[in-house]
């Protein structure tokens, strides 16, 4: 059941709630850091791990999401929850309740909970999620909104991403299998945290007549193409291939970065009915590169087939490319494979 409670006039604030259950300006996610079983992000991944952990969202939001994660001793039935506007100015009152929800567990221990269809971004200010297991206090998350990063100027499409033959980026690769699942990679043995580290370069290889080929290898050894075409309205991959394979054409061509850069979302669906994909776009937002915390922009992709859920994380920072990728595979809910690199 999802219920509504207004402490006062506040039309700004005006939403609708949903729930999914899965099996300076914004703080840069901490790489590594431990878990935190309420974590505020931008969105939740296959295996409902956080999108972009922060404690910092966007203006430019119309919407809030947390992702939830029990301890192996915790074992409830419902959570409920709900949203506070602590302080937005004249926004909405102080400690104003945006809206509150039930969520029914049935054995589920993760899981997303979601703020959305505001017809406005979220008014700056201080916000606060709580919750609570079996009717008893469980956790609660302060968060800020803030004006989002200063506009990174981008004349033309090429200032977005250099594509000139020779232009070549390295990465650390590390992945690692879910509970259960296993990996392997031709040539690489798991090191002592078991999972598997290499050293992955793509490289602008060639210019040919509307894209770029892109050649991606992995300790030094060929294992992906993808042909890459720069326009007014982006970045689109407009073939593929994996090695030994054949070419695979996409059509309609595949948008992976909008131009000019800014919080968006948009659809793929091959022309042949495939796969479909969901794409959304935020920035700009603080990212990590090799000299530090820049301004960047946050794409996230999911694609569902039966069971699995893929998704995809990507910050690309203006004239640099793509500084890291999370590639999580997961099987109703639980994660199969994660992959990520980080620009070196």
């Amino acid at each position: 059941m999802i219920l509504l409670k207004r402490a006062g006039t506040a039309p700004v604030l005006a939403v609708a709630l949903t729930l999914t259950a899965a099996a300076p300006i914004v703080t840069v996610p901490r790489i590594g850091a431990p878990p935190s079983p309420l974590q505020i992000c931008l969105e939740a991944a296959a295996d409902s791990s956080p999108v972009y952990p922060t404690a910092v969202l966007p203006a430019t939001n119309t919407d809030a999401a947390a992702v939830f994660e029990l301890s192996a001793f915790e074992k409830f039935r419902t959570l409920d929850f709900a949203w506070i506007a602590l302080d937005v100015g004249e926004a909405a009152p102080r400690h104003y309740e945006i809206a509150k929800g039930s969520l029914a567990l049935r054995g589920r221990h993760a899981g997303v909970l979601r703020l959305s269809g505001l017809k406005n971004p979220l008014p700056p200010g201080q916000y606060e999620l709580d919750v609570w297991a079996d009717k008893a206090p469980w956790h609660s998350q302060t968060f800020a909104v803030q004006t989002s990063a200063a506009a990174v100027p981008l004349d033309k499409p090429s200032d977005l991403i250099p594509l000139a033959v020779g232009k070549t980026w390295k990465y650390g690769f590390v992945q690692e299998a879910g509970p259960g699942a296993k990996v392997s990679l031709p040539g690489i043995a798991p090191g002592p945290d078991g999972k598997l580290h290499a050293e992955v370069t793509m490289s602008a290889a060639q210019a040919e007549a509307d894209a770029v080929r892109i050649e991606t290898r992995r300790n030094n050894t060929l294992v992906f193409e993808e042909w890459w075409r720069l326009d007014q309205s982006g970045l689109f991959a407009t073939k593929r291939r994996q090695t030994g394979g054949e070419i695979q054409t996409l059509t309609p061509p595949q948008k992976l970065l909008s131009f000019p850069p800014r919080p968006q979302s948009w659809n793929y669906q091959a022309a042949d009915r495939s796969f479909r994909q969901t794409y959304r776009m935020w920035g700009p937002l603080t990212v990590r590169a090799p000299a530090g915390a820049v301004a960047g922009f946050v794409v996230f992709t999911e694609q569902t087939s039966g069971p699995t859920t893929m998704t995809a994380e990507r910050h690309f920072v203006p004239g640099i490319g793509l500084v890291r990728e999370i590639l999580i595979t997961a099987l109703g809910g639980d994660m199969i494979s994660r992959q990520e690199i980080q620009l070196q």
